[in-house]
């Protein structure tokens, strides 16, 4: 649990939220994020089955089994913004206290993107690059990304006798394209992989050879910040995966932080028993091998400018509508930034069982039931 740390940290958001900022419209703050989190289409709170703990006293000598349910659930882990420059990030709060970091972060951009030459790969921020209207699919984007630890995590220790623990931190940077300038501005640490040499291996969408193009959003490797996509919205999503990926998966030369003190992954456990001191890794049926995001699985929920109820997986537009829609870029609709500013939750599965200070001994399951929580 994070103790003192949260408590902190609470006091901190109490002081944020009581001292509002001025924001523009494609702008958020923190209590923005609490209502995203409600949301029963999100968080899944389900019981799956019993867990079984053997619990013994000395006076007198006894012992008896407990049984405490196994959940189900998912977690906003990770808050990701997009965004064309570092200084232009979306999240206001975030903005004003990671400011000086910022400032450090554009101009350590600054200089190692001195040495890079000329155009968009030596200029600090983003933009795009439009080919002939003919030709719009050949739009090249450059985008800047950040992951952070989700505010709304500050509840995990409110309600952590029924919920899994997470490795992420409320508040705490993991990610900033800008101190990774070189990786995200040139793709080359991750040129290499099998993920980047094969198309079609990790796409956000799906390919075929029949339609190369027409269902895929773009791919997670590398994972850099040029993407070809000229729907603005999607080529967000698509920065918004891979800066994840960054995070959760690691490698590739990237500049990083990795959740938990103990470099542990987010995700479920394989584990039952969570006072049993288990390290909880990445969901080992995810297409990374055990790390990194899953483009198929992940549920991501958008912030900002639009904040959606549901949360679904990037890359089919038919399932964020639900209307049998089948036009490719139905997606954006009324999810358009003009100032080209997005936000999005990242939320995690987690399996657990209640905790109980006995000794687990097994897990049985049983009929799946799920609690709606939040409107």
């Amino acid at each position: 649990m994070m103790g003192i740390r949260a408590t902190t940290i609470a006091i901190s958001f109490v002081l944020i939220v009581s001292n509002p900022l001025k924001v523009n419209a494609d702008t958020f703050s923190t209590d923005r994020l609490f209502d995203a989190w409600m949301t029963d289409q999100c968080i899944d709170y389900c019981f799956v089955g019993m867990c079984v703990y053997l619990v013994c006293s000395a006076i007198p000598p006894s012992c008896a089994t407990v049984t405490q349910p196994r959940v189900e659930h998912y977690w906003p882990d990770l808050l990701v913004t997009v965004q064309s420059t570092p200084a232009d990030n979306p999240y206001s709060e975030l903005r004003a206290v990671m400011q000086p970091v910022e400032d450090a972060a554009l101009a350590a951009q600054s200089s190692i993107l001195s040495a890079l030459g000329t155009g968009n790969l030596g200029q600090a921020g983003g933009g795009s690059t439009a080919q002939p209207a003919l030709n719009r699919d050949k739009v090249i984007r450059l985008k800047e990304a950040n992951v952070t630890g989700n505010p709304v995590l500050i509840m995990s220790d409110v309600i952590s006798d029924y919920t899994c623990p997470t490795d992420a931190t409320p508040f705490q940077p993991y990610y900033s394209s800008a101190f990774d300038a070189f990786a995200w501005r040139t793709g080359i640490t991750d040129m290499f992989t099998l993920d980047a040499a094969i198309p079609g291996r990790r796409e956000i969408g799906s390919m075929s050879l029949t339609n190369p193009l027409g269902n895929t959003w773009g791919a997670v490797q590398p994972r850099q910040g040029f993407v070809a996509q000229d729907n603005d919205v999607k080529a967000s999503a698509v920065i918004a995966q891979r800066a994840v990926d960054i995070v959760l998966g690691g490698g590739g030369g990237h500049v990083y932080v990795s959740p938990g003190s103990s470099g542990s992954q987010l995700g479920s456990s394989d584990g039952f028993d969570i006072d049993a001191g288990e390290t909880f890794s990445q969901n080992a049926s995810e297409s990374s091998g055990g790390s990194g995001s899953d483009e198929k699985k992940s549920k991501w929920q958008m912030v900002s400018p639009k904040q959606d109820r549901m949360c679904r997986a990037f890359g089919d537009d038919k399932q964020w509508f639900n209307t049998g829609a089948t036009d490719f870029l139905s997606y954006n609709n009324g999810r358009h930034s003009d100032r080209q500013q997005y936000a999005y939750n990242y939320w995690q599965q987690y399996s657990c069982c209640w905790p109980n200070p006995g000794v687990h001994i097994l897990t049985f399951p049983a009929p799946r039931m799920c609690v709606p929580v939040g409107q």
